[in-house]
């Protein structure tokens, strides 16, 4: 139990170190003109950006709670929903490529609410892959009504397209993993044939055949889910809110420094910079995020873009990092009391 708790902290700790790196070297460039920027801004729109996040957060756990309701567990409480999202933001956050959150909530799902494991990883690996259509088609069709644009971005419009390659790499790996048992088992056997040759590897004593019924369980449960047509209606409105809620929250941190600029431009630059993040395998897509982001609304906003990136990499990241811990251990204590 304590060791499924654990959180590296020296995870953390790297991740608050190179956010406060960012933050010294855009003060370096004008330190008056930031300070002015900060003691001048709008709260109001400033709070607006912060409660967009929520927002997000909000669909990103509904999601998961219609897909345990209508599937699994029709007495699942949204407050164990949340648990489980608090989870997955934490560990998701502070591990490379953002994977670390799903195991967890698997394990989760199958101590708390008694779901099995291989429905729990269906449930998440659905969602996945709900929103990973979503993201590419929002991505696809901003690619294409400002292609003029983009190539003028010349040899960032070269890592745009790459980060849309990489999205459109794990869209087709969990779409396999979903439809292709076959393919999947292959996998398997071919991996823990190679793991049986490698004797330091050979005292796990990994069961073959577990594995590969693990994989059918899965693909029944994922069948089963994509079998029902108003949860696959349900899921894909739910992730293109919280896509397009992401999309538009950078046009108001900007507001709330009193720069103004295009709303629509701001939302595909918005897009190009998570496209740009993908090239990133640090935790939080850390130093990629910031610098896609300044690249990418540079061309949109004149004016005070360091500012606005230290905002935004605070709302979308930091803050969701230290709710995200303080409610977790908050979580763990509360539980353990009621051992």
């Amino acid at each position: 139990m304590e060791k499924d708790n654990k959180i590296n902290y020296k995870n953390i700790a790297i991740i608050f170190l190179i956010g406060f790196v960012i933050l010294v070297l855009n003060f370096s460039g004008n330190p008056k003109q930031t300070i002015d920027s900060f003691k001048n801004v709008d709260w109001f729109w400033l709070m607006f950006a912060v409660f967009l996040y929520f927002v997000t957060w909000f669909f990103e756990m509904y999601v998961v709670h219609v897909l345990i309701r209508d599937m699994v567990k029709k007495n699942h409480k949204l407050t164990e929903s949340l648990k489980l999202s608090i989870i997955g933001k934490l560990f998701d956050n502070i591990t490379a490529f953002g994977t670390g959150g799903q195991p967890f909530q698997v394990w989760r799902m199958h101590k708390k609410s008694g779901i099995p494991i291989s429905k729990g990883t269906s449930i998440l690996v659905f969602k996945s892959m709900i929103y990973q259509l979503v993201v590419l088609v929002m991505y696809l069709v901003v690619m294409l009504l400002n292609f003029k644009t983009l190539v003028n971005y010349q040899y960032v419009f070269v890592l745009i397209v790459i980060g849309f390659l990489i999205n459109v790499g794990v869209g087709v790996m969990v779409i396999s993993a979903a439809l292709c048992p076959k393919a999947v088992k292959k996998i398997i056997n071919l991996i823990l044939s190679l793991i049986k040759k490698i004797k330091i590897l050979q005292k796990l004593n990994f069961d073959q055949q577990k594995a590969i019924d693990g994989v059918d369980e899965f693909h029944d449960s994922f069948k089963q889910i994509s079998k029902n047509k108003i949860v696959v209606i349900k899921t894909i409105f739910l992730s293109s809110c919280g896509v397009l809620v992401t999309h538009i929250l950078p046009f108001y941190v900007f507001l709330s420094l009193g720069v103004k600029g295009s709303f629509s431009q701001s939302f595909v630059a918005s897009n190009y910079t998570w496209l740009l993040s993908a090239l990133v395998p640090l935790p939080g897509a850390s130093m990629g995020s910031e610098g896609s982001f300044f690249i990418t609304f540079k061309r949109v906003f004149a004016d005070l873009v360091p500012t606005a990136m230290i905002i935004w990499r605070f709302i979308t990241y930091y803050m969701p990092v230290i709710v995200s811990l303080a409610l977790f251990v908050m979580i763990v204590k509360q539980e353990e009391k009621h051992k």
